[in-house]
C-alpha cells in the first residue's frame, strides 16, 4: 500500500459506492456491509493509512488523493447487529438501506389515499356496543398503559447515556452530546441539514450502527491526520486527479481556442464545472477532517485559506462557508459527503481498434460536449469536440466507425473498428443531438463584400435560409 496506485485500485475495488449513479444534488449513501467484512475492510484500511504516512515521509511521491476514497469508505461503510439479524433471515445486505429508508419515509408522512386504502384491506369485525363511559375508560388505560412503557425507556437510555459519560471522564475523554449513537445512527440513515441541532436519537445498542472511521480513531488513531501540510497535498493531488479524469487537463492550448468560440453561456457553464471540482473537494475535504478528529479551529483556517487560493465564486463558496461556520458543532461522520465530478459524468465507453482488427486498443468515452479516446493505461490520446465533428458514418459489414473532424483548415478522417460500431454510432448520433440542443446555434445568413475577378466590379454575396445571392451594381444573381 505504499505505492498510490495499488491503494487507488484496492479501495475503487471495495467501495461499494464506486459504481452507483448520481446527480450533483445527491449525498453518498450508506452501505451495510456484515461484520466479517467490516472487520476486514478495516485491516485494509489500517494498511492503506500505513501507505499513506510512508508516502508522506518521503515528500508525497506518488500522490495522496487516495486519501478522499479511504474517507469515503470509512465515513458511509457500517454494520448494525439488526440489519446482520435481517440479513440471516434472507434480505439481501444492499437492499436494507432502501428498505428502511422508503418505511421511514412512508410511515409518518402517508397520505390520505394510502390510509384509506389500508383501512379497507383489513377486515371488518362486529364487538358488541359498548356506552360512552367504558369506551373512556378504556382509553384512558391504554394511554397509561402506552406513558409507562414510554417513561420505562426513556429512564433506561438515559441511565445508559449516564454510564457512558462516566466512563469517557473515567478514560480522560470528552463526553459529546450523541457520541454514543451519532445523529447518522438512525435507521433511514438521515442526517439534519449541518447547523441544525441533533436531538438524542432513540435508538438501543441493537439498532445502533457502526462505522468504519470508528475502528481508526480510538487508540489506533494515526498522527497524520494532524499534519496540516498532509491535507494541503491531498486536496491538491485530488484536484488533479479528477481533472485528469474529467478532461481538463489534455491539450490546454486546444481547450483555450475552444473556449474563445463558445457563447457566453457555454463559457459560464464550463467555470461553473471548475468551481464545483473545487468545491466538492473542499467541501469532502472538510468532512474528513471531521471525521478523523482534527481541532475545529485548525480545520476552519486550513480549509479558508485553501477557499481563497482556489479562487471559487460565491455561488459554490457558500455552502464550504457556511460549513465552515458550523463546524465546530460537528463530530464523526455528521456532515453529508458529495459525490465527486468523475462520477457524475454520464459517459458511454466502447473498445475500439484504431483502423481495423489488427490495430492498437483504444477505450472510446462518448460524453455530452465530445469523445475521448483513452489508452489501455488510462491516458487521453485524443479528444474532439462535437463542434469540430464534420461528418460520422458506419459499415456494419466490416465493422468500421468513420469520423471525419476539423483540425486547422484540413478535414482529417479516422477510423475504428469495434464490434459495437452500431451501438458506438447511435450513441455519438444522440449525445450529439443533445449537446446541440444545449448550446444556442450560431446564426447563419448575412453579408459579405466580394469582387468579381473578370471585370473588378465590386459587390455583396448574402447568404440566407434560402440559399445564396449575388449582388453588384449593374446586375443581381440568385
Amino acid at each position: 500500500m505504499e505505492d498510490e496506485s495499488y491503494r487507488n485500485m484496492v479501495l475503487s475495488k471495495l467501495n461499494r459506492n464506486f459504481n452507483r449513479k448520481s446527480t450533483p444534488c445527491d449525498k453518498v449513501d450508506d452501505v451495510f456491509i456484515s461484520k466479517a467484512v467490516w472487520k476486514g475492510m478495516l485491516k485494509v484500511l489500517q494498511a492503506v493509512i500505513h501507505g499513506l504516512e510512508h508516502t508522506y515521509s518521503n515528500f508525497g511521491l506518488g500522490g495522496m488523493a487516495s486519501v478522499f476514497q479511504l474517507a469515503e469508505m470509512a465515513h458511509t461503510h457500517y454494520w448494525s447487529k439488526e440489519f446482520a439479524g435481517l440479513e440471516h433471515g434472507g434480505m439481501a445486505g444492499s437492499a436494507l438501506t432502501e428498505h428502511y429508508a422508503r418505511q421511514d419515509l412512508e410511515t409518518p408522512s402517508s397520505s390520505p389515499s394510502s390510509r384509506k386504502s389500508s383501512q379497507t384491506d383489513v377486515p371488518i369485525v362486529n364487538y358488541p356496543e359498548m356506552d360512552s363511559s367504558e369506551a373512556q375508560s378504556t382509553t384512558e388505560m391504554f394511554k397509561d398503559m402506552l406513558n409507562q412503557k414510554r417513561n420505562l425507556l426513556f429512564s433506561k437510555l438515559t441511565s445508559f447515556d449516564s454510564d457512558v459519560g462516566r466512563g469517557l471522564s473515567a478514560a480522560g475523554g470528552k463526553p459529546r452530546a450523541s457520541s454514543v449513537f451519532s445523529s447518522k445512527s438512525s435507521l433511514s440513515g438521515y442526517r439534519p441539514p449541518v447547523g441544525v441541532p441533533v436531538t438524542s436519537p432513540l435508538t438501543s445498542p441493537d439498532t445502533a450502527r457502526t462505522y468504519l472511521y470508528q475502528g481508526l480513531i480510538g487508540k489506533e488513531r494515526s498522527n497524520l491526520w494532524d499534519q496540516m501540510q498532509f491535507w494541503e497535498d491531498a486536496f491538491l493531488d485530488a484536484v488533479s486527479q479528477e481533472r485528469d479524469m474529467i478532461g481538463m487537463d489534455q491539450g490546454a492550448n486546444e481547450m483555450m481556442e475552444r473556449y474563445k468560440c463558445l457563447s457566453d453561456t457555454e463559457r459560464k457553464r464550463l467555470e461553473h464545472e471548475e468551481d464545483r471540482l473545487l468545491s466538492t473537494a473542499l467541501y469532502n475535504l472538510t468532512a474528513a477532517m471531521v471525521l478523523f478528529g482534527v481541532d475545529a479551529d485548525i480545520i476552519r483556517n486550513k480549509v479558508r485559506r485553501l477557499l481563497a487560493k482556489s479562487h471559487i465564486g460565491l455561488i459554490y463558496s457558500q455552502e464550504v462557508n457556511h460549513l465552515l461556520d458550523v463546524v465546530h458543532t460537528l463530530h464523526g461522520n455528521e456532515t453529508e459527503l458529495k459525490p465527486l465530478g468523475s462520477r457524475l459524468l454520464r459517459r458511454a465507453t466502447f473498445t475500439v481498434h484504431e483502423r481495423d482488427a489488427a490495430g492498437e486498443l483504444r477505450f472510446m468515452e462518448v460524453r455530452d460536449d465530445g469523445l475521448v479516446l483513452r489508452s489501455t493505461q488510462g491516458t487521453i490520446v485524443e479528444r474532439w469536440w462535437y463542434e469540430r465533428l464534420v461528418n460520422m458514418t458506419y459499415s456494419p459489414k466490416i465493422r468500421v466507425l468513420c469520423l471525419w473532424r476539423k483540425n486547422g483548415g484540413q478535414t482529417q478522417l479516422h477510423k475504428y473498428y469495434t464490434k459495437k460500431c452500431k451501438a458506438l454510432y447511435y450513441c455519438i448520433k444522440e449525445a450529439m443531438e443533445k449537446s446541440g440542443r444545449r448550446q444556442d446555434a450560431a446564426e447563419l445568413g448575412g453579408e459579405f463584400p466580394i469582387q468579381d475577378c473578370a471585370t473588378g466590379e465590386g459587390g455583396l454575396i448574402q447568404v440566407c435560409m434560402e440559399g445564396v445571392g449575388l449582388l453588384f451594381h449593374h446586375s443581381k444573381v440568385c
